[in-house]
């Protein structure tokens, strides 16, 4: 079972090893600071890997990518699109720079981690916890450093392989499609506030405008 929530937090830290290992009951899960804090596997002793992975077509790349370079350094597992999901735009990437980039490691132990990554004017902890049963949590924390409403989009590409299509030719599900919305529930659903929608659509030509005029002092300054 997996269950997804999002709220606002501030905080930030600290140096990573390369992969961190979380276990707990059937559970053990593989996170990967250096690259995105993507999951590398989530494998379960009763049913075996449930993340499809395969040998990238490029060395690993950091940073705000066209569409053709994330896709060939992309091998599988399970990423955190941030700021940006899907298309590069004028300001972010495609998939968004924190899906490739490092993520400092905050705090780690047997079970559950916590990883952080800032850019773009905006900070995001991701936050594991195995609990009983193999159960996976996740939670994503975004804040806003600066005193500017900016708009972000937030996702998540999780790649399930052989475990699901063996529940399909098993017969536990009638399709691909099925056996996919099984492994998702969705706890909580965050709307937007239609307060604050014309005042966003205001401000964003000023700062599509602003961002790419700013990429020298951005250099400068780190």
């Amino acid at each position: 079972m997996m269950s997804y929530h999002s709220q606002i937090v501030s905080s930030m830290s600290s140096s990573s090893p390369p992969t961190l290992v979380l276990e707990r009951g059937p559970l053990r899960v593989e996170v990967d600071p250096s690259h995105g804090a993507e999951l590398r596997s989530v494998r379960h002793s009763r049913v075996g890997e449930l993340l499809w992975r395969a040998p990238a077509a490029a060395p690993a790349r950091h940073g705000d990518l066209d569409e053709a370079t994330w896709t060939a350094q992309y091998g599988g597992g399970w990423q955190v699109l941030f700021p940006n999901a899907g298309d590069a735009s004028p300001t972010h990437g495609f998939h968004g720079a924190a899906s490739t980039a490092p993520w400092s490691v905050v705090a780690h132990d047997t079970d559950s981690a916590v990883l952080a990554w800032t850019g773009h004017g905006l900070a995001i902890e991701r936050h594991l916890a195995l609990g009983d049963s193999g159960r996976l949590e996740l939670r994503d924390a975004v804040h806003n450093l600066g005193g500017t409403p900016l708009p972000y989009l937030l996702g998540h590409h999780p790649t399930f392989g052989g475990a699901l299509l063996g529940g399909v030719a098993a017969g536990v599900f009638d399709g691909p499609a099925e056996a996919a919305e099984a492994c998702v529930r969705v706890t909580r659903v965050v709307e937007p506030r239609p307060e604050w929608v014309a005042r966003y659509a205001e401000l964003r030509p000023a700062f599509q405008a602003a961002w790419p005029a700013l990429q020298a002092v951005r250099a400068a300054v780190g």
